[in-house]
This record gives C-alpha cells, structure tokens and sequence, in this order.
C-alpha cells in the first residue's frame, strides 16, 4: 500500500512536470534533452539568420573587385599643411574622383584633426553626390553623421576609441575616420563628390579610398542572442506550448512557476539598473535645478525648508517675479525651476522620495544621493508591486487565465511606453513620478492581498492571520498616502478603495461599524497621519495647506496666471492619448509627433512621440470595453475598471491645463491605463477560447507585444539633446543602430 501511494505520488510529479512543460518535452524520461534540442535548434535558426539576411551586404559584394583612387583624388579650396592633412577653415572639405564608371562601394579612411580653437568636436557628417548616365547634374546618394572616436561607419560591429580620445580638444589629439558604406548609382558614375563637415575648423589626411571594396563580414553575438530568445519567446507563446495549460490557481503550489517569477524580477530589475546607468549624462548633476533634493536634504539638516532665501535684488523688487522671460531680459538672476515664493526659494518635488532616501543618506555620508539611483530603487520596487498586484487581481478574479498570461501581464505594464523612455533619462523629474507609481501599484497590491488574507484567517479563524492582513491594509493605505507625497495628482488613484472595498463597505458592513473598527483604523490612519504631515509641511513654506507649490515655480510660462481653458485641456488629452506617432523607414524610426494646435494661447510642450493609447497596442483593448462590459459585472469588476481608465483620463487633464503636454507626465497616466489593459486582455483570452479564436488571439498578442517592446526602445533613442543616446552615449547608440543593419 505504501508503495503503490509512492507511485502515485511520482505519477502525480510526472503529470504536473508535463503539464508544466508540454511545450518543450514529450516525456518526462526525455524532456530535459527534448528542451536542451529545440533550444539549440532556435539558437541554430538565430544563427542561420544572422549569417544569411543581417549579412547581405556581405553575399551582395563577394565578387566585387576593388578598385584604390586614392591617387585620382582631387580637392579645391583647401590649404595643406606642412605634415601633409588638409585644413578647411569652414569646416567643408571635399574630395572629388572623375570618371568613376563602376560604383557599388566606397572606403575611405583618414586621419581629423580639430582646430585648437573650436574646443572639440562632436560629430562629423560625410556626404556623397555623384553623377551617372541617369543624372546629368550632381546628386545625393547619402548623408550620415560619425560620432568622434567612431572609426568604423560600416553595416556591422562598431569600434570606438576610449572617452579621453572621442572629444578631442586639440589639433594634436586627432582621431580615425573610417567611411564605408554601400552605394547605388543609376548605371555608371561620372563625378564623385565625398564632403566631410565638421562642428568647426579641421584638418584631414586622406589615408585610403577605394572605390568597390566588399563588405565586411560583421556577425552580431548580441543580435544573435537577441533573435534566439524572440525565437524562444515565440516557441513558448504558442497555443501548444504547455505554459497555456497551467493555470493561475494551478501555479501557486508550482515550484517551476514560482522560479518563473524570480527569474522575471531579476530580468526586469537588471534591465531597469543597465537602463538608469546609460546615459552618462544622468549620472551626474546635469544642471544647477537637478540639485533640488540634495540641497533640500542640506536645508532639512538645518532646519529649515528652503534651500536658499537670499534671492537676488531685482527678484524680490520685480512686479512679477513668474515672467522669467522678463527677468531674462531685465537681466535680473533667478534660480530656473525652483519654487519662488515670499522672498524664498523651495522644492515643489514630492517630499517622500526626500525623507526616503536623500535626507537619510545626507545624514549618514554627508553626500547627496544621485538622481538615477533613486530611479532605480523606486522602480525596483515597482516591478515587485506590480507583480504582487496583478498576482492579486489574477487570484480573485481571473483564476483560469493561464499562468503565462500573467507574466505578460507584468511585462505589458512594466514595458510600457513611456516607463523605458524614463528609465533612460533618470533625471530629477523621473524621480517623484516613478516613486507614486511605485507607491499606488504596493498599496493596490497590499490592499488586495490584506483582503484576501482575511478571508483566510477568518475561514480558519485564525487570530494571527487577522494581524497579518490588518498589516497589510495598513501598509497599502500608508503606501497609497505616501504617492500623494511624490506627485499630488496620484491622490486620484485612492479612489480604487471604493470598488475594491465595496462588500466590506456595504454587504459585509465591516467598515465604519464597531465591529470593524480596527479595519477602518488600518486604512484611515496612514492617510491621517501622511497627510497632516504634507499639510503642515505645505503651510509652513505656502501659507496654505493644499498648496504644494508648483504654481510657483520659475519656469518657462507664469503658472500663478495659466487658469484654466477646456479647449487647453482637450488639445493636451489627443496628445496625451491619441496622436499618432511619426515613423520613418532609417533607425531609429521614431522621430517626435508634430505638435500642432489652432489654440490661440500658449501650449507649453517638448518632444512628444505619440500618445499612450495608440502607441500601445495592447491597451487598444480599452476601446473594447463595452464589448466585455457584462463579463466584468458577472465579476464584479465593473467599477474598478471603470475607474482604472476614468482617473488616467482626469489626470490628462489635470497635466495639460496645470502644466503642459510633456513626455515625462504619460507616467502619470500609463499605470491606470495598462492595469484596465491587462485586466481586458485576460477577459478577451478566455472569451477567445470560448469562441475558439484562441490561437488568433495569441498571434495579435505577439504582434502587440513586439510592437510595444519595440517603440519604447526607440523613443529612448530618439531622444535628443542630453536625453539623446546618440549624444550621451554613442557606443549604446551604434552598437545598437547596427543591429538593424543588413
């Protein structure tokens, strides 16, 4: 008897490893070298891909027979020196070759030499104009930038010189310039023109150019890495795979499943530490404004809630002191971007990421925390709330949807646009938004999860379960209260309580009744005690208890007299939401919508690459909302749905009318969105499977999810200015731009 409950034990074993695992092993005696097969043949297949498509300029040329002009080469308008370069005071130099006949490639190499006057040198442009049998006159065949320190422009690896050697200072302190690109006349060539265009003056010595040369062979270890796990990703996703047979309810007595998880967190948190270290310009402070909350962490260790109340004269004299365009022009000094008000200047940045980290750590070092650090760690925390949260929901609402579902629930919330565009910019503006995310999604998350933990210990009557899911009430309502200290618009997010609470509130009448007392003491108290203290903290710098200053702030428009205008409000809610994002055919492909209004007033905007809505896919499933409008009543979701896209709306309109349409503030509004999205997209699963479209289903899946993971990376490199990867960090940049390269 023993033994037979032994086998069935191991037979039970077996059948949950197999169920686990259908997708990638037919037994389980064999399943491990089945998995161990099929990853190799992905990998295989990323290889095959690699060596055949990526390298196509490399097949296309193997015949070619190169052809050295260097001699033939011609230049006007230049003055050569005496170690032979040749010096363009205008910084346009050009090389012409007369002629050519046969054109498929050029390669040219050289030696620049900046000015000593121009103090260094960022990039530089060639340009190629040729004529043929087909154009008479001299035209364009292409135009590219090469960073400095950037030796190799080629379709393939790229090489770059160490930081010291990239921004040369002096005419002594040259670097290489290695062209090779492929070219495609009309028939034969006449005339080749090769410009090179500098930042300022420089010198060049022409070393080589061949006209014809193959194209290297550059295979991509990381792209190869990259195709192999798309392969495995698409292997897994499949409807035969066995991750659609396992259940949410199922996975939580699976070992394998709870391994899924850990590995998904450190992916996720490693990706988020590698994103916040890449630009280099973050990682210090990049202007005096970024400073705030290492010199508030100073002025909190004095006592004292200004960080500077000696302002300029002509501040304090001015008439009014928000028109910064006339203090520019009266030449009147002012701290850009800091609080103004009554002779003093302040921080309107959120409190809590202060008394968190930066005060703290000032206490014990004496140092300032760095902003992209406080970005990490915040957004660490949200990729463990928003697991938490979606594990909670998926368990009292969405039992049946299959545990991988779930995983790309996380991931379509974690990956959306535009969390990765902030991750990459973990500046001190970053910082407050990703803390109130993180902060709503934790107290979501205990919220649920004190709920559910009370059902248990009174099912079990179990006295210390009820502590422990009293605990957690209390800590989802301080970590509710606390996103109110990072970003004051996030208080719209609290509003969730209602829907989540309802039967206590009403069926059970556990709330505000003797019998629940200390319930109601757990969710009341952290927000009576959190928000006593951002009143008091408001009334002591602004003389009001619900002003936290952001109308006092010297920036680029009076925010004391922006009012408010509907029509401001619906201009800001298309383009929070609905504009269409601008695409081009060379990377990174995404360039920054137009913004364009008929408003007779002022917009304030920056650089926007599309609204939220439209740019992932993923929540195009909130437009189905009525479709499934009944199933989410049956469970009693309705509401919480409801809310999930009606607060991410309001703050819209709260963001466009209150301070502009800006990149950074999508993070305002994407977490309500991508929740109703998730919570959508396993309703329209199991309604799929119902129909009998789930296969379909998982394919338009595919596509969203490919979509979405593809234009938040572009946005981040497509940035410009100091957010530009192309500026801050050009290896990331063309090492990642050559990836796209065939």
């Amino acid at each position: 008897m023993e033994k037979s409950m032994t086998d069935t034990n191991a037979e039970i074993t077996k059948e949950k490893k197999e169920r686990l695992f259908a997708g990638f092993g037919k037994a389980a005696d064999n399943s491990g070298k089945f998995r161990l097969s099929v990853l190799l043949l992905l990998f295989l297949a990323a290889v095959l891909l690699e060596v055949s498509v990526f390298q196509y300029s490399f097949w296309r040329g193997i015949f070619w027979k190169a052809e050295n002009v260097t001699e033939r080469v011609s230049t006007e308008g230049a003055e050569r020196l005496e170690n032979g370069s040749l010096y363009s005071e205008d910084g346009v130099l050009t090389f012409t070759v007369e002629d050519v006949g046969t054109l498929h490639s050029l390669s040219l190499t050289g030696q620049l030499y900046p000015a000593e006057d121009t103090g260094g040198m960022k990039n530089v442009t060639y340009e190629i104009l040729v004529t043929d049998e087909g154009n008479k006159y001299p035209y364009q065949l292409t135009e590219k930038t090469i960073p400095v320190g950037l030796d190799s422009y080629s379709p393939g690896k790229t090489n770059f010189a160490s930081s010291e050697e990239a921004q040369p200072n002096t005419a002594e302190e040259g670097f290489p310039v290695m062209i090779k690109t492929r070219l495609y006349p009309y028939g034969q060539a006449g005339q080749m023109q090769v410009t090179l265009r500098g930042d300022g003056a420089f010198s060049f010595a022409l070393g080589d150019m061949s006209m014809n040369s193959r194209m290297p062979f550059y295979g991509s270890l990381p792209r190869v890495m990259f195709f192999t796990l798309f392969f495995c990703f698409l292997y897994g996703i499949r409807e035969k795979s066995g991750w659609h047979k396992v259940t949410v309810s199922q996975a939580m007595s699976a070992a394998a499943c709870r391994s899924s998880l850990l590995f998904f967190f450190l992916i996720m948190t490693g990706f988020s530490f590698a994103a916040v270290n890449a630009n280099p310009a973050c990682q210090g402070i990049m202007a005096p404004h970024h400073a705030q909350y290492q010199e508030l962490a100073v002025s909190l260790a004095n006592g004292d809630t200004a960080v500077d109340r000696n302002p300029a004269e002509g501040l304090v004299q001015a008439s009014n002191p928000y028109d910064t365009v006339s203090l520019l022009a009266e030449g009147v000094p002012y701290r850009a971007d800091y609080v103004y008000y009554d002779g003093a200047y302040y921080v309107y940045f959120g409190i809590v990421p202060e008394l968190l980290l930066y005060f703290p750590f000032y206490l014990l070092t004496g140092s300032g925390w760095p902003n992209h650090l406080a970005v990490f760690v915040f957004f660490a925390g949200f990729i463990a709330a928003v697991m938490g949260l979606l594990w909670e929901l998926a368990r009292k609402y969405f039992e049946s949807v299959p545990f991988f579902l779930y995983l790309t629930g996380c991931f379509i919330v974690l990956t959306a646009y535009p969390f990765g565009y902030l991750l990459f910019r973990p500046d001190l503006y970053t910082v407050p938004i990703v803390a109130a995310n993180c902060f709503v999604a934790a107290g979501l998350w205990l919220w649920l999860r004190g709920m559910r933990r009370m059902k248990q210990a009174e099912e079990q009557e179990e006295s210390k379960g009820r502590r422990r899911a009293k605990s957690c009430l209390f800590l989802g309502s301080l970590a509710m209260a606390l996103a109110v200290g990072c970003r004051p618009q996030f208080f719209l997010y609290s509003f969730l309580a209602l829907p989540l609470f309802w039967e206590w509130l009403t069926k059970e009448k556990r709330l505000f009744r003797k019998k629940g007392i200390s319930e109601t003491v757990c969710l009341l108290l952290p927000y009576v005690l959190v928000g006593a203290g951002l009143m008091y903290y408001n009334f002591i710098r602004f003389d009001s208890i619900f002003d936290f200053g952001a109308n006092y702030s010297l920036t680029n428009n009076d925010m004391t007299h922006r009012g408010v205008n509907l029509e401001r409000i619906l201009y800001g809610i298309f383009y929070f939401l609905f504009q269409p994002p601008h695409l081009e055919g060379s990377f990174p492909f995404v360039q920054g919508a137009d913004f364009i209004t008929a408003y007779p007033g002022k917009m304030v905007s920056e650089t926007f690459y599309g609204g939220i809505l439209i740019c992932n896919p993923i929540l195009w499933l909130t437009f189905l909302f009525p479709m499934f409008r009944e199933k989410a009543r049956a469970k009693k979701i309705l509401v919480l749905e409801t809310l999930l896209l009606v607060i991410p709306l309001i703050t819209a309109a709260v963001d466009a009318n209150g301070a502009g349409v800006l990149q950074r503030y999508g993070a305002d509004m994407i977490l309500g969105f991508a929740l109703a999205g998730v919570l959508l997209l396993w309703e329209a699963v199991l309604w799929a499977r119902e129909k009998g479209i789930y296969a379909k289903s998982l394919k338009l899946l595919t596509a969203a999810l490919v979509w979405n993971l593809f234009f938040a990376g572009m946005t981040v490199m497509a940035g410009s200015g100091v957010y530009s990867l192309r500026e801050a960090a050009p290896k990331l940049f063309y090492e990642i731009a050559a990836m796209f390269r065939i």
